[in-house]
């Protein structure tokens, strides 16, 4: 238990033969004292020492003393069983927490009313500051997302910046602190930063003004300047932020710059540029010669030199574009702003239309001749796609005993894409008797596409139906005198409107309007955790949403209500569905299979080509063997038997 007093005559004496120094030895309070543990020593302000008995283990794996070391200390509080060494400059206005090891450093400084980062402004999406945010060090991805987007309504922005303030204002101090158990080595500069438990730095260049998240690491020559850096995030070798936030889980490496950014969780961006944007979680981008500026991403992947310009030298770099949900663009894909990509496209060569082709997820997109084209519903039964679906929640790297900040949620066919692909059904069939109804799209269909594309949606559209509607069959427990339409659906049918993606949560713009707008504009919501436990309430409501699409579009897909529903009806469907799956599961694996034709085996075994396919299977190995061909088979497998199941149980009322 901690019981400081001053020092005796007799320890201050010891320390003086040790080379310490202090303005007034009267000014230093300390609790189980050993003055063996000070050495060279300037002591200024008002000191508070912890006991500082036992050893620590460096970034290296080296044990060391506990103590201070030469080092000058001013108003700090150091905690119990701390190492302090090798402080070329001073530790001033900071507390300390125990088991912290800092050594050879330049300073460590916090000045009167440090806001450490947070208020900070970025300029998203528009650089000229119209859509500009202060960052936090507890934003999450739907709140960035609400204050970025929902500009067209200022009763709501001037409510949410209200809360912000509140928050902002009760982080300012005169004193910083640094966490329990933190490692900070070889780092010249820190200003007015907050470290959390858990963290470590070493060799990092400089830091001002910002926050460091639990258990992250920063690492070899980063500068970092107004800045949020969440828990278990790491920025190492040579990165370079501004005005930025940098979400949980996140890897910021080689080099990689970002200014005025918002990045979310489990982002990994490397070698590239980040200017002015929001980067939802999962959002990729790993090439020297990439630039994201001025857009919208989430689960994005950016192929090598991907590029886009915010920027007609007229009024200034004001350009904003949107890359929804799980796009990729291949390398040397680039793109005028504005301009808004469907979900889950991949966008090839040089756009400069402005294309707006959100009616159309899972499309091919090309560039030919200055203009785009568009191939509808090209990547629905794409091995890539389910790739992406089994990748994404193995690479959450977020901690269980770390809050998370930002919801995510990994449905990548959802009532948002199934509405989108009924939208897209219904303008191919506008195109079908007027070409000219897309024109002012600013993109051109490929006409032998359109068959195969209204067969992927139909595809796409059936699977989600079935798949959702044989979870319900099994979390339900069905009895044989009630009507199975109203065991499934016993609520009233709601009146949920289209579905929105908040980056990473998806729900109802309704539920949003009324759950989260209204609430925050009457005061209803009030703090920024009211705010955080509303979005997760909706977050963990999905799959009731969910169920409350599927009754509102069940006879749009299967021709009768719920009322007119039965367990045979109910099998008879589910059979379909089997059907279903069997050939989505045959497509995707064929889709995968291409990576074994031969053409795929050009450049193996150089020096001999008789052992072109024996080096071949050994580098890839076989469609037998292949990890990802497996996962995916045993992917729609589980499907197949949970709709076995399903059936069991429905053949059950029948008996």
């Amino acid at each position: 238990m901690e019981n400081y007093r001053l020092l005796t005559p007799q320890e201050i004496t010891i320390l003086k033969s040790r080379n310490c120094t202090a303005d007034s030895w009267h000014k230093i309070l300390v609790d189980d004292f050993d003055p063996e543990r000070y050495y060279n020593v300037n002591f200024s302000g008002n000191i508070k020492l912890g006991t500082a008995r036992g050893m620590l283990t460096n970034s290296a794996g080296l044990k060391k003393p506990c103590g201070i070391y030469n080092a000058s200390i001013h108003n700090c509080e150091i905690g119990p069983h701390v190492r302090i060494s090798s402080v070329d400059g001073s530790i001033s206005n900071y507390k300390i927490g125990e088991g912290s090891f800092i050594s050879v450093i330049g300073s460590i400084c916090c000045h009167k009313n440090a806001m450490f980062g947070n208020g900070t402004y970025a300029d998203v999406m528009d650089e000229t500051g119209g859509r500009s945010i202060r960052i936090y060090d507890c934003m999450t991805a739907q709140t960035a997302y609400m204050a970025a987007l929902y500009r067209h309504r200022p009763d709501f922005i001037e409510a949410l910046d209200k809360m912000t303030d509140l928050y902002i204002n009760s982080r300012k101090s005169d004193t910083g602190r640094i966490g329990k158990n933190v490692i900070i080595e070889n780092c010249p500069s820190i200003s007015d930063v907050i470290i959390n438990d858990e963290a470590v730095l070493t060799n990092v260049s400089v830091l001002t003004n910002g926050t460091v998240g639990r258990r992250a690491k920063i690492a070899n020559s980063v500068i970092a300047e107004n800045f949020i850096i969440s828990s278990q995030a790491t920025i190492t070798n040579g990165s370079m932020l501004q005005n930025t936030f940098i979400g949980q889980a996140s890897i910021i490496a080689n080099g990689f710059t970002a200014t005025h950014s918002l990045i979310f969780a489990n982002c990994n961006l490397q070698c590239g540029e980040a200017c002015s944007i929001i980067a939802g979680p999962h959002t990729a981008s790993h090439h020297k010669s990439t630039l994201l500026i001025g857009g919208i991403f989430s689960f994005f992947n950016a192929g090598s030199a991907t590029n886009q310009s915010n920027h007609m030298y007229r009024l200034g770099p004001m350009h904003q574009g949107i890359m929804e949900r799980g796009c990729k663009t291949g390398s040397n894909s680039y793109v005028l702003w504005p301009a808004d990509f469907g979900q889950f496209s991949i966008i090839l060569g040089s756009h400069y239309s402005h294309p707006d082709t959100s009616m159309f997820p899972y499309s091919t997109i090309v560039a030919r001749e200055g203009k785009t084209f568009v191939m509808p519903g090209a990547t629905v039964c794409t091995s890539g796609l389910i790739r992406d679906l089994l990748k994404w929640p193995k690479r959450d790297n977020r901690h269980g005993d770390i809050e998370n900040l930002d919801i995510i949620n990994y449905d990548i066919i959802s009532p948002l894409n199934v509405s989108k692909m009924y939208r897209g059904l219904e303008y191919l069939a506008k195109y079908d008797s007027d070409p000219d109804a897309l024109k002012k799209y600013n993109f051109t269909l490929i006409n032998k596409t359109i068959a195969s594309g209204r067969e992927n949606y139909a595809f796409a559209i059936d699977f989600f139906m079935g798949k959702y509607l044989t979870n319900l069959v099994n979390e339900t427990t069905l009895e044989q005198n009630t009507p199975i339409g109203r065991q499934l659906f016993p609520k009233e049918l709601p009146d949920n409107e289209k579905w929105i993606d908040i980056l990473g949560l998806l729900a109802p713009r309704n539920i949003i309007r009324d759950l989260i707008i209204k609430p925050i504009i009457s005061g209803n919501i009030s703090s920024l955790q009211e705010l955080q436990e509303k979005f997760f309430e909706i977050g963990n409501n999905y799959n009731n949403l969910v169920t409350d699409f599927l009754h509102q579009n069940f006879k749009k897909i299967y021709s009768i209500t719920t009322d007119e529903l039965t367990p045979q009806i109910l099998i008879t469907i589910l059979e379909r569905w089997c059907e279903t799956v069997a050939a989505m599961k045959s497509k995707r694996l064929a889709d995968g299979l291409k990576e074994f034709d031969p053409n795929m085996r050009i450049g193996f075994s150089p020096d001999d080509i008789n052992y072109r396919d024996a080096d071949f299977e050994a580098v890839r190995g076989t469609p037998q063997n292949h990890p990802q061909l497996n996962a995916i088979h045993e992917h729609y497998t589980s499907y197949i038997n949970n709709c076995y199941h399903a059936m069991d149980k429905l053949k059950n009322l029948l008996a």
